[in-house]
């Protein structure tokens, strides 16, 4: 069921921006979708616009730097 896939999306981004980093493996981010990484963009306060490869570079930056 789709809903199953969204609350765990959901789970996944909480930890993220609670900075439960290891939780948040940085490899996933090469395997989600666009809508999956412009959730995660938004939750750690980076731009969700661009394309999946801008959004993937954008975000591995943002996690790598804290």
């Amino acid at each position: 069921a789709p809903g199953l896939e969204d609350e765990q999306l959901e789970l996944d981004v909480e930890e993220l921006s609670n900075d439960k980093k290891e939780s948040f493996n940085i490899d996933y981010v090469d395997v989600m979708t666009i809508k999956e990484l412009r959730i995660v963009a938004k939750n750690i306060k980076v731009s969700p616009k661009g394309n999946k490869n801008v959004l993937i570079k954008r975000i591995k930056e943002q996690i790598n730097s804290k």
